[in-house]
């Protein structure tokens, strides 16, 4: 069975795209990148931005799947990163690098924290995050 380090290997290498590279494009070390792919970190904190980097959806890169939904009446489809994730990452790269990797950090810990809630407890936090941006926008 492939790990999470041989996967971004692969995508990384067929993307023709070197460690220092790749590292640029998710707003980590080489080092992070040369960990994972080395096995050194078996959940990396660094997954969802290094899968963006390369273009795939962290769930692919995680446990290798191509496809999500699928099942015999829906067919699969190919996966896609949600909208959010992409507009996260186009901000990300058009930050400093030093602000990047802040960011990166930052959207890593609260994915840390998110995984594992109920259902429910993400919603309440989601729509607290909301309030919070629209407080912070009608305070403009």
């Amino acid at each position: 069975m492939e790990t999470i380090g041989q996967r971004v290997k692969r995508f990384r290498e067929e993307q023709k795209l070197t460690r220092k590279a790749l590292a640029r494009k998710a707003g980590v070390t080489v080092s992070t990148v040369s960990n994972v792919e080395n096995g050194i970190r078996s959940r990396p904190r660094s997954l969802n931005s290094l899968a963006l980097a390369l273009g795939k959806d962290p769930y692919e890169v995680e446990f290798g799947s191509r496809t999500v939904g699928g099942d015999s009446t829906q067919g699969e489809r190919e996966a896609q990163p949600p909208a959010l994730l992409v507009q996260i990452d186009l901000l990300v790269q058009s930050l400093p690098e030093d602000k990047a990797a802040m960011v990166v950090d930052t959207l890593e810990e609260l994915v840390t924290l998110l995984h594992g809630l109920p259902a429910d407890k993400i919603e309440e936090l989601a729509n607290a995050t909301k309030a919070m941006a629209r407080g912070l926008k009608s305070a403009k």
